[in-house]
């Protein structure tokens, strides 16, 4: 065991950290990959989105407390979710304001999927579907917003795209 944690010891935090993550997002990828293959679209629709479900459960508020983030307003999810966006490792992401309480948040990059520069071939967009449902569309609605989604790597567009505005 002494030789592996001098090894660690080498490596700075970053690396360990994304060696970690990086392992974690090929193994879920392929596991979302497996129950669509052996029960298709519905089932790993409803995997997913309750996994996601469950994480945003646990998560949310703590996170909302560490970022500091008090508000309950358009402002506040976007600030939210660009940071929970980068930690998840996603790259290219922006934020656009398209009109007064209306905003688009892409993405241009996926940890999971190859049509965003993950490990796995994405085998049905249930999946990120279900991921978006579960997550940022649950949250607008705690946020009397609107979430829909617009776009998605996967179906051939050239990044994923929510739009976020005011419900009416």
């Amino acid at each position: 065991m002494g030789f592996v944690s001098e090894k660690l010891k080498e490596w700075p935090p970053e690396r360990r950290y994304k060696s970690v993550i990086g392992a974690r997002d090929y193994q879920l990828a392929t596991l979302f990959k497996i129950i669509y293959e052996r029960w298709g679209d519905e089932a790993v629709y409803e995997v997913v989105h309750q996994l996601f479900s469950n994480m945003r459960d646990k998560f949310f508020e703590h996170g909302m407390k560490t970022y500091n983030i008090v508000e309950r307003d358009i402002k506040a999810y976007l600030a939210y979710y660009s940071l929970w966006w980068h930690i998840l490792g996603l790259k290219g992401v922006e934020v656009i304001k398209l009109s007064e309480g209306k905003y688009a948040a892409r993405f241009r990059s996926c940890p999971f999927f190859t049509c965003g520069g993950g490990p796995v071939e994405c085998p049905t967009i249930k999946i990120c579907e279900a991921m978006l449902a579960a997550h940022e569309q649950r949250t607008a609605k705690m946020f009397g917003l609107k979430c829909t989604v617009n776009k998605l790597l996967p179906k051939g567009d050239n990044c994923c795209e929510i739009i976020v505005e005011q419900s009416e």
